[in-house]
């Protein structure tokens, strides 16, 4: 049986949390779009040539995280209607722009 590694567990709770949190793509691997793991990476046209993420309200900078699992919108300071998340809106804000 393996020891439980706190410190381990620690490390990847807070890198869940920025990743929820985040309001902005994370910073490339690499600036280089031929290196090897950008290569590799299913989402190399996003991050080295512009292609536009998927619009939806995850994708949108103004969606939050709220309580219960819950998403809220800054720009019309509400929660979001889960069957509407996947659709977006017009004032979507894209994370990548």
């Amino acid at each position: 049986m393996n020891k439980l590694d706190w410190n381990y567990a620690i490390q990847l709770e807070n890198k869940a949390r920025d990743i929820i949190y985040a309001t902005q793509l994370p910073p490339r691997i690499s600036e280089n779009p031929a290196f090897y793991k950008c290569k590799w990476c299913d989402k190399q046209d996003i991050c080295h040539h512009g292609e536009v993420v998927e619009t939806n309200c995850r994708s949108c900078k103004y969606a939050v995280p709220a309580p219960e699992g819950k998403w809220g919108c800054k720009h019309f300071n509400m929660l979001i209607p889960e069957d509407f998340i996947a659709k977006g809106c017009p004032q979507h804000l894209s994370v990548n722009e």
